[in-house]
């Protein structure tokens, strides 16, 4: 299991100290259950922008060139595909 060693300003270690026992208990792993969870729900909520902003960017792009977007982005892939890089280093 990996390891982190993170520094916070007081107030918010203070808030995230509260929210954890609050939530898990006065108990052994409290923190880490906490955490692991916070950073899962943030990991998880950034990608799933990311994918909205990619998915406005490819209907956007095809209602401009008249292409269903789910085509233009098999386009846009496949065209990718076929480049290859000219020196690998």
């Amino acid at each position: 299991m990996g390891e982190l060693k993170i520094k916070l300003p007081d107030t918010l270690e203070r808030r995230f100290r509260e929210y954890a026992f609050k939530r898990y208990g006065y108990r052994k792993g409290a923190l880490t259950m906490a955490a692991e969870k916070a950073i899962a729900e943030t990991i998880k909520k950034e990608t799933s922008e990311e994918k909205d902003i990619k998915s406005r960017f490819f209907k956007a792009a095809g209602s401009w060139k008249g292409i269903d977007a789910e085509a233009l982005k098999k386009k846009i892939y496949e065209s990718r595909s076929r480049i290859r890089p000219m020196v690998k280093i």
